[in-house]
């Protein structure tokens, strides 16, 4: 089984479905030219990191591990971080780390405090 370590910053905060606007920016957000363009690059850094660590991908499930580090000790709920982390998954789906992302579980969601490099800690594990 392999594992992967992806550390990305964290997530723009309108991805958050306690935000203000709600999930109807869900739309909104795909469609925004930036958006497009930094997903595009998301995907060209996992595809890097995953040669840089010699990770194959083409895994038929997985498990993830979150760790993430915030700049203040207020935390995102774990339910929220998981729902932010959507389209990471579904960018790691286009990398091709899996085949298909629904048999991929986010097993725990770890929120610790670094005020000076906020980030976003993923571990995969190859399950299957």
């Amino acid at each position: 089984m392999e594992t992967f370590t992806l550390t990305i910053n964290p997530p723009d905060k309108r991805l958050n479905p306690n935000n203000a606007r709600g999930n109807s920016q869900w739309a909104a957000i795909a469609r925004d030219k930036k958006k497009k363009q930094a997903r595009f690059a998301s995907e060209m850094v996992t595809l890097s990191e995953m040669q840089h660590q010699r990770v194959k991908g083409g895994w038929k499930g997985a498990t993830v591990r979150v760790t993430w580090y915030s700049p203040t000790k207020r935390f995102l709920d774990r339910d929220n971080a998981r729902a932010m982390l959507k389209s990471t998954l579904d960018g790691l789906t286009r990398a091709g780390l899996w085949t298909d992302d629904n048999d991929v579980d986010i097993v725990s969601v770890d929120r610790q405090k670094d005020a000076k490099h906020p980030r976003v800690v993923l571990v995969c594990t190859q399950t299957k």
